[in-house]
């Protein structure tokens, strides 16, 4: 593996990455890897993998609008109790809720909602003018040789934000970061749209 020099502060962390999957073995076939020598190539000086501890990375958002109009463009899986959400049973807090832990699982800063607020305040938040339904798609797993179903709730829905401005961070952030399930993969995107 090659790393160029744009990339080379996030090099100790891509080496400990490719070191954890060669524990388990790549591809579908699980094939090991040795690591026999880590070199910068312009030097051909050993590469320092000591990591410095990351710093929490504050989000900066926009000013709230009053109402906000979600696009949820790509399909969005969240669970709830092991079922997923479908156009139906979604609510704000379940927004709210992915985006906070989609926050803490990358390390970023939470935006300075107090907690207490945060849980009382969805339960009077409810989608308008809503048009949520379920797209269906498939994708090939080379791991496990085979196509899975990977639906997820898609459509637009709109937010009265006038009675809970403090959530607005929340909710941008999930428009840059997508949210539930694959979000990695490209679903969860939601695009907003100030009203």
């Amino acid at each position: 593996m090659t790393l160029l020099p744009a990339a080379q502060q996030i090099a100790p962390y891509a080496v400990r990455a490719l070191l954890a999957a060669a524990e388990n073995g790549l591809t579908a076939r699980r094939v090991q890897l040795a690591c026999t020598d880590i070199r910068n190539a312009t030097t051909g000086l050993p590469v320092d993998l000591s990591l410095p501890l990351p710093e929490p990375v504050s989000v900066t958002c926009p000013p709230a609008p009053t109402a906000v109009r979600l696009h949820i463009t790509t399909p969005l899986r969240i669970r709830l109790r092991g079922d997923l959400l479908t156009g139906r049973t979604l609510l704000p807090e379940h927004l709210l809720a992915a985006s906070v832990r989609r926050l803490r699982s990358l390390g970023m800063a939470l935006p300075q909602v107090n907690d207490e607020t945060l849980r009382q305040s969805p339960a009077t938040l409810r989608f308008t003018e809503c048009r949520l339904g379920w797209l269906e798609t498939t994708r090939l797993s080379s791991r496990q040789n085979a196509r899975l179903q990977m639906g997820g709730i898609v459509g637009e829905a709109t937010l009265n934000l006038s009675g809970a401005p403090h959530i607005w961070p929340l909710l941008w952030a999930a428009s840059i970061l997508h949210l539930g399930k694959g979000a990695s993969m490209g679903f969860g995107r939601i695009q907003l749209e100030a009203l």
